[in-house]
């Protein structure tokens, strides 16, 4: 036998033993512990089979309308169909002459089963509100209510959704839901400056009397100080003693300063023995001047205070010799015994 032919003898001899060997191993089980938990070993051949009660496939369960779990291996009703209510979803009951799960009473498939302004909620297969809309006020915002009649939700009492809900000089705030004041109107005196007060009417800001926007607002004698809105005196011109000086009062007719009693601008406004002291701007006595008797020496002299007369505010003997009153400058003449009076 030549070295080929061996070979060949030994591979044929080679492959009816592995046949042999697979054949052998073929039988899966010897125990049923050789199987899944759901199948038992068939000893005849060897093969695990499915225990009684579980299946393999879909052709072991009985009727159209169940299949074989793949997770269980137990045969199921496909979904949708039943024999009980608990093969139906927990919104569901099994319609027994049928063999198929219909909604349950008080639950919905769709929104076919709802009322208009409701939708079958996916979670929990009731009909709910749609957004918006409303069953009580539990279905809206906390500054809603519920109008059980349209079903819809509407702002509560001192809350707004838009402007129209609001006063004209009001706008909705988006935030709060709540009318806030437009920019540029008032609802009191604290949305105006200090300049202005609100106008309880149209509900802007109105300028307060006591302030000026420009000089037409002022009297005549006055000009607008834009700085301070307060009306000023023009130059003058004086509102009050305040704006002259310490010895001047404003007089309110003319609106113009005026000397204080007791005091003096210049000496026209002293009498003719005076002159005024421009530092304390009162009249002053001039040296060799009088106003009375008392500013001379007295009993030998008196103050002549006859107008016209050469020595007017000048001190002049007593008792001087006369023959008229003329010749008695700030006294008469006793024509009995010819001597001025003193």
């Amino acid at each position: 036998m030549n070295r080929n032919l061996m070979l060949l003898s030994l591979s044929i001899v080679f492959g009816i033993m592995l046949f042999g060997c697979l054949q052998v191993g073929a039988k899966a089980c010897k125990l049923d512990a050789d199987c899944q938990g759901w199948q038992s070993c068939n000893l005849q051949n060897g093969q695990c089979v499915a225990k009684e009660g579980f299946c393999s496939a879909d052709r072991e369960c009985n009727g159209t309308n169940q299949i074989c779990s793949p997770q269980t291996h137990a045969c199921a009703f496909k979904a949708g169909f039943c024999s009980t209510d608990y093969e139906c979803a927990g919104w569901q009951k099994c319609d027994v002459p049928t063999g198929r799960c219909i909604t349950g009473s008080g639950y919905c498939g769709d929104d076919s089963g709802c009322e208009a302004w409701k939708a079958c909620s996916p979670v929990t297969h009731t009909c709910i509100a749609r957004a918006g809309l409303c069953v009580d006020e539990y279905d809206c915002a906390a500054w809603q209510n519920c109008n059980t009649t349209t079903h819809r939700c509407v702002p509560s009492s001192g809350f707004c959704d838009s402007d129209l809900a609001c006063q004209r000089w009001e706008t909705c705030n988006v935030q709060s839901h709540l009318c806030v004041v437009k920019e540029g109107f008032c609802n009191n005196d604290l949305h105006c400056d200090t300049f202005h007060k609100c106008n309880y009417v149209t509900h802007e800001c109105d300028p307060k009397s006591e302030y000026c926007f420009d000089d037409t607002q002022c009297a005549g004698y006055q000009f607008c100080e834009t700085g301070s809105h307060m009306c000023r005196a023009k130059s003058s011109y004086c509102n009050d003693a305040r704006d002259c000086t310490n010895w001047q009062d404003c007089y309110d007719v003319t609106h113009t300063c005026i000397t204080k009693q007791g005091y003096c601008r210049d000496g026209s406004e002293c009498s003719g023995y005076q002159s005024c002291d421009l530092e304390t701007h009162q009249c002053r006595q001039m040296v060799g001047y009088c106003g009375r008797n008392e500013d001379c020496n007295e009993p030998a002299e008196i103050c002549d205070l006859s107008p016209g007369s050469p020595t007017l505010y000048r001190c002049i003997p007593r008792g001087i010799p006369c023959s008229s009153n003329t010749d008695c400058p700030g006294s008469e003449c006793d024509l009995i015994n010819h001597r001025c009076r003193g």
